[in-house]
């Protein structure tokens, strides 16, 4: 939002909404864990004040009654309403012609907002103490109020367009120096500035003075604002001649609001295109990967014929098949030459013959399914591929959540993650890219089980937590296995380390002996010593329970 809208539309604000109490505060729903976007209720009603603090595109708008997006309540939207609860607003201005609004509230409570896109905030302040600080790195509470941005303290009332220094003598050069003294201007000021001075190669600084002074005299004078197109559409207090043609508003008021439809529309596209769209293109991929990998088995099954009158020939010819061979040469019925079969040399004749009628019946039967796959995974290929070029049409909030819900009906669901990783002791841990394997044990206990040395190391080291139990067949080779805890105060049942145990001795290296010695110790007492290859960890105060390796009956979780 650019200063010398913000402005002009800050008389507005004041206009309608001083005298009105604060009814409550929400967050703009599904915002997630992007920069917070509140909803104020005032009363009486009179719409809704937005203060989106987006990084990039922050905005402060009155949307009439009926026009508001729907909210939530958040920790954040709570406290700027505990402190402001039954408080009403007293004057809303800006400091100067800068991307800073100020409203005064009853109580001697003022709340900041500061629109710069590179760093949006909001602060509230008593007597010049914070109360309450959203930046974009969280919501911090005490201390005193900073202080406006130097860059932004520039006020362009009082810049002198007099004063242009007389080493300025190209537009390009000109241009550097009156973005540098007025940094809360839209780049769009200093070129509308240019364009009604003429300026060129040689500058007149008298020129671009007078036209620079014309434009202020313009934004203290009602008129029609203009909300022109672009890749990011501009709000302009007045027409803009170097902008060429736009939508007018004979109200300012009209123009912020179909400016923050614009915005919104451009946002939900891009959270579309972010969060969306990946989505679609994985699950392209994917298809994509299964339409060969179906092609690649429909062409073998196809075979079945070939592989049934192998079969047939190495019936006939049976007693001519010596052990050990990996192919034969024996005449076909079929036809004049002799054919050369194939054979696996590890197994007997009897079983070469089995495997050539096994693959002819498995073909036979498969053929028609592997077609039906097939089409359905072109079908479903056909669906994305209109639903990938559809999203480049998406203009408006609107269209982007109905084309959100065609997608959702198209995507399979996705996945849950697995309940263990909402244990790990970190958050990042909750993300690691491993898949252990998960087993339930007596007692509702969850046993995972590492599938390679590096995840053995992922598993025990950033996974499990001090308290879970660590198990390992002792004097053999393994996978490193954990039970988890809820309750390191409860005492763990004896069938579930046994079982635990079990697990361990099977995932090892002796999973063929009757009895295997297993130990077990509590996670916090296990060590990797430094430069250890992955996989090799040291533990003390272990326990060694004897047991047949084995797995739970209902095996493992899916």
């Amino acid at each position: 939002m650019n200063g010398p809208v913000l402005f002009r539309y800050a008389t507005i604000l004041q206009k309608r909404l001083a005298g009105r109490a604060l009814r409550y505060v929400l967050q703009k729903r599904g915002a997630g864990e992007r920069p917070p976007v509140y909803l104020l209720r005032m009363e009486p009603p009179v719409g809704t004040l937005v203060l989106s603090l987006r990084r990039g595109a922050p905005m402060a708008v009155l949307l009439p009654e009926g026009r508001s997006p729907e909210g939530e309540k958040s920790g954040s939207a709570a406290r700027i309403e505990s402190v402001l609860a039954g408080m009403s607003i007293v004057e809303i201005a800006t400091p100067g012609v800068e991307r800073s609004l100020t409203l005064r509230w009853d109580g001697g409570i003022e709340m900041r907002v500061d629109l710069i896109p590179a760093r949006p905030a909001l602060y509230l302040a008593e007597k010049g103490r914070l109360s309450l600080a959203v930046t974009s790195a969280g919501v911090e509470t005490g201390g005193a109020l900073p202080a406006l941005p130097a860059s932004e303290r520039a006020d362009l009332l009082e810049f002198d367009p007099d004063r242009l220094p007389a080493e300025t003598g190209s537009e390009e050069e000109l241009r550097a120096f009156l973005r540098r003294s007025v940094r809360s201007l839209p780049p769009e000021w200093t070129e509308e500035a240019l364009r009604r001075a003429g300026a060129g190669e040689k500058v007149d600084r008298e020129r671009v003075a007078a036209a620079w002074k014309e434009m202020v005299a313009e934004l203290g004078r009602e008129g029609p604002a203009v909300l022109y197109p672009g890749e990011k559409a501009f709000l302009a207090p007045f027409p803009f001649r170097s902008l060429g043609e736009g939508a007018a508003f004979d109200d300012l008021a009209e123009g912020m609001i179909a400016f923050w439809t614009d915005v919104e529309g451009r946002e939900e596209r891009a959270a579309l295109l972010r969060d969306v769209l990946p989505a679609v293109t994985k699950e392209r991929k994917r298809l994509h990967r299964l339409g060969e990998k179906l092609r690649k088995e429909l062409e073998k099954a196809e075979r079945f014929p070939e592989f049934r009158k192998k079969g047939e020939i190495l019936s006939i010819h049976f007693g001519r098949i010596r052990k050990g061979a990996a192919s034969v040469r024996l005449p076909d019925p079929y036809g004049d030459e002799e054919l050369v079969i194939a054979l696996d040399p590890s197994l007997s004749a009897e079983e070469n013959r089995r495997r050539y009628f096994r693959l002819a019946k498995k073909g036979e039967r498969g053929a028609p399914i592997l077609r039906e796959r097939i089409g359905e995974t072109e079908r479903k290929l056909t669906e994305l591929s209109a639903l990938h070029a559809e999203a480049e049409s998406v203009a408006t909030a609107e269209e982007a959540e109905a084309f959100r819900e065609k997608a959702r009906s198209v995507l399979p669901p996705e996945k849950k993650a697995a309940p263990w990783r909402e244990k790990a002791r970190k958050p990042k841990d909750r993300r690691l890219s491993i898949r252990p394997k998960e087993y339930t044990v007596t007692g509702g206990y969850t046993v995972l089980v590492g599938r390679d040395n590096k995840e053995n190391d992922l598993l025990t080291l950033r996974v499990a937590r001090p308290g879970d139990l660590w198990f390992h067949a002792a004097q053999a080779s393994g996978s490193h296995v954990v039970l988890l805890r809820d309750d390191v105060k409860k005492a763990v049942p004896k069938d579930a380390l046994l079982m635990a145990a079990a697990i361990a001795a099977f995932h090892s290296k002796a999973k063929h002996a009757s009895k295997v010695p297993v130990i077990y110790t509590e996670r916090r007492h296990v060590r990797k010593p430094r430069g250890s290859p992955p996989g090799l960890v040291t533990c003390t105060r272990e326990k060694t329970l004897f047991v047949e390796p084995a797995l739970p009956e209902l095996g493992e979780k899916k």
